[in-house]
């Protein structure tokens, strides 16, 4: 049985983390083959991170504060919809006309690091 206490917050391992992305990097066909099975909290960490690196370096390109504000703040929350409506998307597409069910966590994982 289950044991219904407190449960242990689900950690997101750093190390782990940014040695699959130096790997991802190194070898992004490979490494997309083989996804990553991330909990939720590591998959949310992963893209926030990813969406605030690439929206403040698209705002540093033609600097602008408000650009570079806008991708430290406002990049994280536009990216995470639209990366959950593609997500979305794509597992009633293979819902409807796949006839076969798609795990989402693996789904938004590979929407991610696509």
């Amino acid at each position: 049985m289950r044991d219904v206490g407190p449960d242990k917050k689900p950690r997101v391992d750093i190390n782990a983390l940014v040695r699959y992305l130096i790997d991802y990097v190194k070898n992004p066909v490979q490494k997309i083959s083989n996804l990553p099975d991330w909990n939720w909290p590591t998959l949310f960490t992963v893209h926030v991170l990813l969406s605030i690196v690439s929206g403040v370096l698209a705002g540093l390109i033609k600097f602008n504060f408000y650009r570079v504000a806008f991708g430290l703040f406002l990049m994280p929350l536009v990216s995470t919809v639209s990366t959950l409506m593609m997500s979305l998307f794509l597992y009633y597409y293979f819902q409807f006309f796949e006839k076969r069910t798609e795990n989402f966590r693996k789904i938004f994982t590979l929407v991610v690091l696509a």
